[in-house]
């Protein structure tokens, strides 16, 4: 209506100007039937008054919608991305940048085609991907390509009598715990000097695979001495020979507990640092003179790792994986074996490992409510910092926003119960949040390259609807 007053304006200033200066045509007759009061000559100047009006108001209708209705190229709509809705996530194919709400039929038109040629009949679903904050608890689900160039490494584990049973299971885990994560990444082996059975500080009796000899250091990337808290230290000529003759091939030493004394016996720690248990700190620091014997509970020093507790035997072994692979499997390993404190790691360490109270609260609330999942601001309301706030706090510690942390969650969750339980899809969609089993299967779909029904069910846990009978 704005548009027509002022081109009605327009139009009837124009033309008693026209009037004024004496042109001729509608000017004329306008002036004339003002002087004369002829009532039939203004009806007649009122409406081509209205005519013009009609035309300039087309005209500068046509001029508008040229200048702000961008030109929608093939290209420009193939490279739309799919949005999500600010609260729950969803995800829709959304207009491109700048095109006007109610589209046109040229947009149409390019979107079946582009659905035409590429698609060919099938539902197109863009692969998505976890961001840094989830990635490691989903790593081996999500279908990551091999790296042909690392080829795997071999680990030899020496038992040495009485060694910690803790301390080698933990470091034995987490080299197992990765190959279910990067298939056939790690290939171990056990061995005693005689390759007779070997009594661990437990009591509990451990068959080696082989005797240690030199023909199996060619194998080797990594030997690792497994002392304990009661294992002799005395030294072997054999074992000494042995050490000195994998240093020289390249092999990476390592010792558990009070293993690293053995290196230092053997002239193998002079210039490094190392780790050992308290117990036997000053007998190293003796033997080794040349090295620098530390508190820590684990060390790694070129090639040279070295642990004194179960704890530090886990850490050692991730940090070297953490050389071979990088950090996105040693996170994986972490989010299963230790996922008390990765749940509060940060993505991106900076200056603090762990992150700030509200997030952690955030995160804690938004666990509690799956099935049904908070709102932004209930969720900033609750842990007392506005939306902005909460969000920047995600960009800075986790580097994800919390639309796309919930959703992941969510996806995970889903995935777990589908993995370990016998529940029908559309409970599961409803049990973690989504609103139709279709929207569920879409999003399922995109983080983990195939739908929910074809994900492997273990059924571990049986629900309530399978334990009643039938005629009940």
């Amino acid at each position: 209506m704005t548009g027509v007053n002022q081109s009605l304006m327009m139009a009837f200033g124009m033309v008693v100007i026209a009037g004024i200066v004496g042109a001729g045509g509608l000017g004329v007759a306008i002036y004339s039937s003002i002087r004369t009061l002829d009532i039939a000559k203004s009806i007649d100047a009122a409406i081509a008054i209205v005519i013009l009006t009609l035309i300039l108001d087309r005209l500068a209708r046509g001029a508008l919608t040229q200048r702000s209705v961008p030109k929608v190229s093939l290209g420009n709509w193939k490279r739309t991305t799919c949005l999500r809705s600010r609260e729950r996530g969803e995800s829709r194919c959304d207009r491109p940048s700048g095109f006007p709400l109610g589209g046109s039929a040229s947009f149409q038109a390019l979107r079946y085609r582009y659905k035409k040629e590429h698609c060919k009949g099938q539902r197109m679903v863009s692969r998505r991907h976890f961001s840094d904050a989830m990635q490691g608890q989903n790593l081996r689900f999500v279908g990551e390509q091999k790296d042909e160039s690392l080829r795997q490494a071999r680990v030899g584990f020496l038992l040495l009598e009485h060694f910690s049973l803790p301390a080698f299971t933990q470091a034995l885990d987490t080299l197992v715990t990765a190959n279910l994560i990067k298939t056939a990444a790690f290939a171990t082996k056990t061995f005693s000097l005689d390759g007779e059975p070997v009594t661990s500080d437990l009591g509990l009796v451990i068959c080696p695979d082989s005797a240690l000899a030199s023909r199996d250091l060619h194998d080797l990337d990594l030997l690792v001495v497994c002392g304990g808290l009661r294992t002799p230290l005395h030294a072997s000529p054999g074992l000494t020979h042995l050490l000195q003759l994998a240093d020289a091939r390249g092999v990476a030493l390592s010792g558990l507990w009070n293993g690293a004394w053995f290196l230092g016996q053997a002239g193998l720690l002079d210039g490094y640092r190392c780790a050992v248990h308290p117990e036997n700190r000053a007998a190293l620091a003796e033997i080794a003179k040349d090295s620098q014997v530390t508190s820590e509970s684990y060390m790694v020093d070129r090639n040279r790792l070295t642990a004194a507790s179960p704890t530090g035997a886990f850490n050692m072994i991730l940090e070297w994986i953490n050389q071979r692979h990088g950090r996105g499997l040693v996170d994986g390993v972490v989010d299963i074996l230790a996922f008390e404190e990765s749940r509060y790691r940060r993505a991106r360490p900076a200056l603090h490992e762990k992150m700030s109270e509200p997030l952690r609260e955030t995160l804690n609330l938004m666990s509690a409510n799956i099935e049904e999942p908070l709102s932004q601001d209930q969720l900033s309301s609750y842990v007392g910092r506005s939306k902005r706030q909460l969000e920047r706090l995600f960009r800075e510690q986790l580097g994800t926003t919390p639309v796309r942390y919930y959703l992941e969650l969510r996806i995970t969750e889903s995935r777990r119960l589908l993995q370990h339980s016998d529940l029908p899809i559309v409970d599961v969609a409803v049990a973690c949040g989504f609103v139709s089993p279709s929207h569920f299967s879409k999003c399922y779909n995109s983080f983990y390259g195939y739908p929910p029904s074809k994900e492997v069910r273990h059924g571990c846990v049986k629900s309530i609807k399978s334990q009643v009978s039938p005629d009940k």
